[in-house]
This record gives structure tokens, C-alpha cells and sequence, in this order.
């Protein structure tokens, strides 16, 4: 199904404006596409946004191949800006929001942009960049995200004082001429920042083909119906909330909820705010066909007698509903069509039941319909309405640490799918929000292949098929963890393939003229250079490596500083599975240390709260020690509690790790540094190391090799550590 969908693509040489254009159609412009707070946006006023920034991009002297960067926190003039700008091929440069100085600095220059959009919100940050340095803006407009509202799509007024309000008010929400078709499925169409784990944040390319991919292998990978509500309270300019969760509203016609701000607490409060019964559905749909025989009196009783056999099956149905019941006695147009005045309950046993449901679906998927706030939607799979939730990095643990709510349950969301969802917490998070499916998928964004846990496997991060292997060219190959280079053959020098089970590297092959297998990498040749691995199958063949970075000069390979890739393996079956990242598994006493091993242990002893694990140097030893960090996260804790909290910790190793593995030290602080998309930043905390003096607010503990218990380092301790006294 999604070749077929990308061969469409290709033969029809449709823009990506073309299949937005056709998904209003599809749906109806009056019908809803993004809820956000308390506003209400439909395909048609977002399509009309749209066109004004396209209009007026137009009118700037913007032309196909430009670029536009936004830098403004979520809401639906995010998505309406880079939406219009595809209109007129302009490319979008989706900034990170919690970027500041050099990394923003750096994100701006990287693309050679004509313009910028900046939230109000951010002005500031933006100011502190854009005073001190020449970014080389022709044109830079600041947006009223609170003032940028639905109704605001058709008029020709605002009442902001914002430059980029200001200026759509006085252009036309008319669509602009349409773009020449050209057969270019690698016409960039926005660029999505990597989250700067590693170093300064990337530029990944993300072309028509790479984003219609990401969304309809979401949307088969997890079937995902048109009738489903997506909740995607994830930032926009992350590949997981702008693509695979938006996507299906551009390209499909789904409902979305964004939110500006990721909120645990409010996460499962938003699916239920937004949820729809079938009840409201098939009342709502009564009183909507009630309102359209109204509005055609002079040809009512051609139409109810064309129609009468539809009506009795709709009634027989509302009357399965005692809430409907007197609605149905009080109906005057049921009782012209039907042949007595009310529907007898036992006439529902004469219709069988999926027949009433048949014509159900069929007469309301023709609309969906918003009245008094309540949305009905569609019911194709004869079952009730049910939602989609998305997640990425630590969002699940965070919903795990809220308080119990009734709403844990109370919400309808039937799958829940993005990625990092860890094994240790993925039960849990199932039983306690009664989450019925899981879809873990894997890869990155730059990247040129995605798998995905398509049957709720669990821990598993997708599937690969045994069976047609050579279909989907991926594969885990043996890796050196200590050089972290492929393990290849002496006689051939070809990359050696893993055993079912055992650890290796992720890759998957590069056919320049495969549109599936395409790798378009970062703006920065020599940054996607570093993941084209070669020869791993045969002589002269290309492969992307995620995360790694080699370079092959003739078949020698040379190691870079922040040589990072992730540890997977595949079971006979074909099903993935993360193992670690390799830059954070290190070596201590000859042995190898995973960290997620660590980490998982680490998890059993803390609780909800957020701890994280990594290698730190110690002078006059070999390799890494192992160090833990943990954020109380406001939670005072006073000396006794502090030293219990270590015990518990200190048990847990000692029970469940060998004694290489279990760390040195244990760092308490108040919070931990989170990217974007709420993954631990380990570069910021590992370069505090165990030294006490950098963060005075901090405990840094040591494990005393003579007396077994974790020690809360002075600076004489310090001193001893680093002069090697002990013997570690």
C-alpha cells in the first residue's frame, strides 16, 4: 500500500499543495482539522491561512526553491505557514524552540534562508541572536500566535500589531496559480533540525517523497483510520509531531489536537475532551437531516419517499438507544415516512444489525459535522469512536509519574504510537491507561528506511520479514563495540551479518534511482557523507548507518570523535529490538557496559523518578567508570532519607549487576537537561563528571571499594579519587 501510494505520487506528479487541496475536497471545507485550545480550525479556514502566506510570499519576491525558517511554538498558524509556503515551493526550515545563541545562531545560518517568522514568544530569544551577529535575513516578521485565529483566515482585518499578522490581513486568502508539475519527488519541502545530541543540530532534508513516506507508513504500519482523533501534543518542528502526526490530516483528512506545550498532566484530560461517542453521532446526524429536509419544503414529499426505506433504517437503529427514544416520538418527519407514528423496539429484531450499521456508516461518512462543540465523525469500522495518541522520548514516564486520575481510563484512545517507549515501563503504561496497542517505530529523520512494530510485540521496536528479506533491504550487521567499526570478512572485506539475537548495527541499503531506498541526508554533504557506510554485501554498495560516522578512504576506515550509532538485534522471527546507543555503552575492567542495562536496573530501585546512566574518566585508569544521575525533581529529601534512597539503589546493583557495571558514582540533582524531544541530554550532565564543586547544589556520591556504601564526596575525597589512592 505504500508503494502504491509513493507510484501514484510519481506517475501523477502531483505537489504536495495538489494532494492538500484534494484532501479538502475529500472532507469538506467546513468540516474540522485542528483543534488547539480553544479554537477550532477547518480545512477550509487553514486552507485559506494557507493561501494568504503564499500570496503573500509570492508578492515578497519569494520564488520555488527559496527558504522560509519558523521559529514559533505549535499552534495551526505553524502548521498554515509552512503549508502556504510549499504552495509557491518554498522549502520551511522548522526551528527548535529551545534553542538559543550558538545552536540557534548556527540553525539559521545553516539553510541561507531569505526570511524568517518568529512567535511572539520568542522574541526575545530570537533578539539575543539576531543584535550580536549578521544572520543574513532579508526579511524577518515577528507572529501573534494568540491573535493568529481561525476567523482570521477570510478576513482582511486584525487586531494585531504584529508585521506577520499585519501583512496576511492585506492579502488575498484566494489560492495563488498553482505550481508547475514537475516529476521530482526530491523537491525539498521542509528541513527538520536533528535534536543536537551529538554536537550542534543538523539540517535533515526532508523532500515530498520522505514526508508522504513517514505518513502513510504511520498510518498503515498502525491502521490508522479516518475516523480516528489524533491527540499529538508533540512539538511541530520534531519529525514524530509535524510529520507522521500531521501528515495525517494533510494528506488524509484526520482530526488532530495540538497542543503549544507538552502537558503530563492535562495529557489524558485532552483525549477525553476531545473524544466522540457514537451516541452524539447518530443524534447529531438526525438533526442535520432533519435541517436539510426542512430546507427543501417544496420538494419534501418526493424526497421522503425516495428516502423512506433509509429513514426506517436509521430510526430502527436510534430506537437500540433509550437516550433516543423520545427524541424519535417527537420527530414529525420520521412519522410522515414511517408507517406508524413510532418505532416499536421490536422492530429492531426484524433489521439485522449490520445492515443498520452498513447504512449508518455509509450516510454519515459523507459529512462530518461540528454542532455545539460536540464532533461527529465517520464509523467505518462499525465499532465506537476511538482516538490515537502519540509519544516520543520520555513522554510515557512522564504520564506514569502523575498522580492517579479518573481520567487514566476515561479517555478512548486505542493505540498509542511514536518512539523511545522503554521496555521497563511499557506494561505498565499499558494496564494503568488501558492502552490496547502499542506502535514502537524506529529511525531517524534524516534517515532512508523506518521500521515498525506494526502488532503490538512487545519491546520490540519494529519487523523486518524472514521471509522476503531482499524486499526491504535492512539488516543488523556484527559491529566492534570498542572501535565501534563493521566486523568484516578478511577474506572478502564485506560487513558479516548478525546471528538471530546477537547485538549488532542497523543498516539499510541506498539506491539512488529506488525512490524507496532513496538517502537525501542533511544539507551538509560531509555530515551525510558520515552515514553512508560501504561495501557491507558486496563490493562498490552504499548503506545508511544511523547514527554512525565512518568515512572510507580507500577500505580504510577512520574513526571521528562522537562515533555514535545504536546497538539493535533482530530474533528469528524478524522482530527488532534496541539494545543501546553505541557511544553510550563504555568499557570498565575489560568488559563492556551497557548503560540501558544499568539504566533498567537503576529504574527498579528510583521509582518515578528520572535517573540516567554513563561512563566518566577517572585519571590513571583504564576506560570509563560508570556514573548515575538523578533528578529529585523538587523533592527535598533530608540526610536520612538521601542515605535510604542510596541503599535501596546500592541493593538493586549489587543484587542484579556484575560488579564492573555497577557505577561509581551517583550525582543527585534537581533536574536533568531534556532536548526537544524529551530525551536526556547526556552530553550536558556527563561533562559535570563527579566533581563536587561545579553544581554546589548537587550530592555527588562515591561507591567506597573498602566499605561497599555510597560516600558523599568532599573535596578531599575528590582529590584522593583523582590521585589514585583507591584502588579501583
Amino acid at each position: 500500500m505504500v508503494q502504491l501510494n509513493v507510484l501514484w505520487l510519481q506517475w501523477t506528479k502531483r505537489t504536495f499543495s495538489d494532494m492538500f487541496e484534494y484532501t479538502v475536497k475529500k472532507r469538506g471545507p467546513e468540516n474540522v482539522a485542528i483543534y488547539f485550545e480553544d479554537q477550532v480550525w477547518t480545512f477550509g479556514q487553514l486552507d485559506a491561512y494557507s493561501n494568504k502566506v503564499a500570496n503573500y510570499l509570492a508578492k515578497c519576491g519569494f520564488k520555488r526553491g527559496d527558504v522560509l525558517l519558523l521559529f514559533m511554538n505549535s499552534c495551526p498558524a505553524y502548521i498554515g505557514i509552512w503549508l502556504g509556503a510549499t504552495k509557491v515551493g518554498v522549502a520551511t526550515g522548522l526551528i527548535n524552540t529551545n534553542l538559543c545563541k550558538g545552536s540557534l545562531m548556527n540553525c539559521i545560518k545553516t539553510l541561507s534562508a531569505r526570511g524568517i517568522v518568529v512567535g511572539s514568544s520568542l522574541k526575545e530569544t530570537f533578539e539575543t541572536v539576531n543584535e550580536y551577529n549578521d544572520l543574513s535575513l532579508e526579511m524577518i516578521w515577528l507572529v501573534d500566535e494568540k491573535r493568529s485565529l481561525p476567523e482570521t483566515a477570510y478576513s482582511n482585518s486584525t487586531s494585531s500589531t504584529y508585521s506577520w499578522n499585519i501583512a496576511l490581513a492585506q492579502v488575498s486568502h484566494c489560492a495563488p496559480i498553482p505550481l508547475p508539475r514537475i516529476a521530482n519527488l526530491r523537491e525539498h519541502l521542509i528541513y527538520v533540525y536533528t535534536s543536537g545530541t551529538t554536537g550542534l543540530p543538523k539540517a535533515a532534508i526532508i523532500t515530498k517523497l520522505r514526508y508522504t513516506l513517514l505518513v502513510v507508513g504511520a498510518k498503515y504500519s498502525f491502521g490508522i483510520r479516518q475516523s480516528d482523533i489524533i491527540y499529538d501534543p508533540l512539538p511541530l518542528y520534531h519529525s514524530a509531531g509535524g510529520i507522521c502526526g500531521v501528515g495525517q490530516m494533510l494528506l488524509y483528512g484526520n482530526t488532530i489536537v495540538i497542543r503549544s506545550k507538552f502537558s503530563a498532566s492535562q495529557f489524558w484530560s485532552d483525549c477525553v475532551k476531545y473524544k466522540c461517542t457514537v451516541s452524539y453521532c447518530y443524534y447529531y446526524y438526525l438533526f442535520i437531516y432533519i435541517d436539510n429536509i426542512k430546507s427543501e419544503l417544496n420538494t419534501i414529499f418526493q424526497q421522503l419517499n425516495d428516502m423512506r426505506s433509509e429513514v426506517e433504517s436509521l430510526a430502527r437503529s436510534l430506537s437500540k438507544h433509550d437516550d433516543l427514544k423520545q427524541e424519535i416520538k417527537t420527530l414529525s418527519p420520521l412519522k410522515l415516512l414511517l408507517s406508524k407514528d413510532i418505532v416499536p423496539v421490536e422492530l429492531v429484531d426484524i433489521m439485522k444489525a449490520d445492515s443498520v450499521i452498513d447504512f449508518i456508516a455509509n450516510e454519515v461518512t459523507k459529512r462530518i459535522v461540528s454542532r455545539n462543540n460536540v464532533i461527529v465523525y465517520n464509523i467505518p469500522d462499525r465499532i465506537p469512536i476511538k482516538t490515537v495518541a502519540q509519544y516520543i522520548g520520555e513522554i510515557c514516564r512522564y504520564l506514569l509519574c502523575q498522580p492517579v486520575r479518573p481520567t487514566d481510563k476515561q479517555h478512548q484512545v486505542r493505540i498509542a504510537f511514536g518512539n523511545g517507549l522503554r521496555p521497563q515501563i511499557w506494561k505498565a503504561f499499558q494496564e494503568r491507561f488501558n492502552v490496547k496497542q502499542i506502535g514502537e517505530f524506529y529511525g531517524a529523520t534524516e534517515s532512508n528506511t523506518n521500521i515498525a512494530n506494526m502488532d503490538n510485540k512487545f519491546g520490540a521496536v519494529g519487523y523486518v520479514s524472514k521471509i522476503i528479506d531482499g524486499f526491504y533491504p535492512c539488516y543488523v550487521i556484527k559491529i566492534d563495540v570498542d572501535t565501534k567499526e563493521p566486523i568484516r570478512d578478511p577474506i572478502t572485506g564485506l560487513c558479516i551479518l548478525c546471528e538471530p539475537n546477537e547485538p549488532g548495527h542497523l543498516v539499510a541499503r541506498i539506491g539512488s534511482n529506488d525512490p524507496f531506498r532513496m538517502f537525501d541526508g542533511y544539507v551538509n554533504s560531509e555530515a551525510s557523507e558520515k552515514k553512508i557506510i560501504r561495501n557491507v554485501l558486496r563490493k562498490g554498495d552504499l548503506w545508511f548507518a544511523s547514527g554512525k560516522k565512518l568515512l572510507n578512504i580507500c577500505h580504510r576506515y577512520v574513526n571521528t570523535r562522537d562515533n555514535i550509532g545504536d546497538l539493535m538485534c533482530c530474533d528469528e522471527l524478524g522482530y527488532m529490538y534496541f539494545i543501546d546507543r553505541l557511544g553510550d555503552t563504555f568499557r570498565w575492567h575489560g568488559e563492556n557496559v551497557s548503560t540501558s542495562e544499568v539504566e533498567r536496573v537503576l529504574d527498579q530501585a528510583i521509582g518515578t523518578l528520572t535517573g540516567t546512566v554513563f561512563g566518566v574518566s577517572i585519571p590513571g585508569t583504564e576506560g570509563k567508570a560508570g556514573m548515575a544521575a538523578i533528578a529529585l525533581e523538587g523533592l527535598k529529601l533530608n540526610s536520612m532519607e538521601e542515605e535510604n534512597l542510596l541503599c535501596r539503589i546500592n541493593e538493586e546493583f549489587t543484587g542484579n549487576l556484575p560488579s564492573y557495571a555497577r557505577p561509581l558514582f551517583i550525582r543527585l540533582c534537581q533536574n536533568l537537561t531534556m532536548t526537544g524531544t524529551f530525551k536526556i541530554s547526556k552530553a550536558e550532565i556527563s561533562r559535570l563528571g563527579f566533581d563536587p564543586n561545579i553544581d554546589p547544589n548537587d550530592h555527588v556520591y562515591f561507591l567506597n571499594p573498602k566499605t561497599k556504601v555510597y560516600q558523599l564526596i568532599d573535596q578531599q575525597l575528590f582529590n584522593d579519587i583523582n590521585n589514585g589512592v583507591f584502588i579501583l
